[in-house]
């Protein structure tokens, strides 16, 4: 079976800046990748993978080098030991999953002998100055599972306005290699003494 691949760059403005350890983003670069077969289009987006330094130019790139042998068909298996982790075998995964269930008429879930079930979604609180600010983002999110970015700055004191805001929200915490030792010891020890 020959495709016919149709790939582009998009790029999404973040209404305000997001932060972790070490980098902020003010936009979002993207591919969004759309193999047909005639009769069906297939639809797969992702992300570049910032610390393994995609952009939107160098997956692009990716993908032009790849579209002779995803234009003559090519299978997920095979898009397996042809790309690396990462965006572009992402959205090209996704887009043959999209395909083959479009093609098909199944869904993915029957497609891949998954059964659906409801997942909990988190919400994340990027990097603020300050941790009354983060308190306030916690506070304003309509959510119950908070993922809390963290860097070296106050950590846990940001954690303890965090959890006086929303004593409700089960707390997930990322510290984007942001930590040393002894502050990974000082959060442990906060942990304990907050949640026994």
């Amino acid at each position: 079976m020959t495709l016919r691949l149709d790939v582009h760059g998009e790029v999404w403005p973040a209404i305000v800046p997001f932060r972790i350890t070490g980098v902020t983003f003010v936009s979002f670069q993207s591919i969004v990748v759309e193999v047909c077969d005639g009769r069906h289009v297939g639809r797969g987006e992702a992300l570049g993978v910032y610390y393994l330094n995609e952009t939107m130019a160098s997956m692009l790139e990716q993908v032009e080098a790849l579209r002779p042998r995803i234009e003559q068909g090519i299978d997920r298996a095979e898009l397996q030991t042809l790309l690396p982790p990462g965006g572009v075998r992402n959205a090209v995964d996704c887009a043959l999953w999209d395909l083959e269930a479009k093609s098909t008429g199944q869904t993915i879930w029957s497609l891949s002998g998954v059964a659906p079930t409801e997942l909990q979604t988190v919400f994340t609180i990027g990097m603020e100055d300050t941790p009354e600010q983060m308190a306030a983002k916690a506070t304003a999110a309509n959510a119950d599972l908070l993922k809390i970015k963290l860097n070296n700055d106050r950590p846990v004191e940001r954690l303890r306005v965090i959890r006086a805001a929303r004593p409700d929200a089960r707390l997930v915490v990322d510290a984007n290699q942001g930590w040393d030792i002894a502050q990974l010891h000082e959060a442990s020890v906060f942990g304990a003494e907050l949640w026994g």
